[in-house]
């Protein structure tokens, strides 16, 4: 990944998948839909997926210029993940995960805190709430202050960069990361001897 190559966009969204087109579809619409005025792009990694998912994609890039794609055939979320960055026209990453609906400001927040900090080897995570899989309400009977335990990690309504978290969260895979471009080529890379569990960085 050659760490001189320019940067055009505010960001890259970064999405690996692989035979999750039902989930894949109101992720796309999330991110679509943000209310964003910097420009950014949608990079949707398709891992060799056998179900209806590019079928899924070429529909989505059909109604939004912000996605583009690239089919990686080598299996694994760690490949695919690092061909989205070395596609990435943005001089932040965002990754998420196909299954994960985004807010409406997800992108500009991220944003205006890489703007507020001036900080380029900052890894920076935010929120992340279950919903139920048929996308209702919870029952009346449960406590939504248990989410962020549901969740596994919560980091709060403020994004905040990762050293400033348990030491044994950084070994989660998170859905919701995002760093400089710059740096993540120069410096990170997602293992990929790991395989299709491989949630871990690795420094170079």
């Amino acid at each position: 990944m050659s760490p001189t190559r320019s940067f055009d966009l505010s960001a890259s969204v970064i999405i690996a998948t692989r035979n999750r087109a039902d989930y894949l579809t109101e992720c796309l619409r999330t991110l679509a839909d943000q209310d964003c005025e910097e420009q950014f792009e949608i990079i949707v990694i398709d891992n060799d997926s056998t179900d209806e998912t590019p079928k899924v994609i070429e529909e989505w890039m059909r109604k939004s210029p912000k996605i583009r794609t690239f089919r990686e055939t080598r299996l694994g979320l760690s490949a695919a993940k690092n061909a989205g960055a070395r596609l990435a026209r943005g001089r932040l990453l965002l990754f998420t995960d196909d299954d994960v609906l985004v807010e409406s400001t997800w992108v500009r927040r991220y944003l205006d805190w890489f703007g507020r900090v001036d900080d380029s080897n900052a890894m920076v995570g935010g929120p992340i709430v279950p919903i139920l899989n048929d996308l209702r309400a919870w029952p009346n009977w449960f406590d939504e202050l248990a989410l962020g335990e549901l969740g596994l990690l919560h980091y709060g309504a403020e994004r905040q960069p990762y050293w400033q978290c348990r030491r044994q969260e950084l070994e989660w895979g998170l859905p919701g990361k995002s760093y400089k471009a710059e740096r993540y080529r120069r410096f990170w890379v997602h293992p990929t001897a790991l395989g299709s569990l491989a949630h871990e960085h690795k420094r170079l």
